[in-house]
């Protein structure tokens, strides 16, 4: 579903005047991660290196 609306968006954003998204695969990934993830902690719980996440208020993660 995302990915039909990812691509409708983009096909209409060829002819019209609304913004171009870019990378579509990179655009349905923040769409899933935020609707259905972590959103921006999603590719921080993604990556193996990281040990621990520290977050101290809404805008500042360590």
């Amino acid at each position: 579903m995302v990915e039909a609306a990812v691509d409708e968006y983009d096909r209409r954003s060829m002819v019209s005047s609304l913004p171009l998204i870019g990378e579509l695969e990179a655009a349905v990934k923040h769409i899933l991660d935020s609707v259905a993830g972590f959103g921006e902690l999603q590719p921080l719980l993604e990556d193996d290196t990281i040990e621990e996440i520290w977050i101290n208020g809404p805008q500042l993660v360590r």
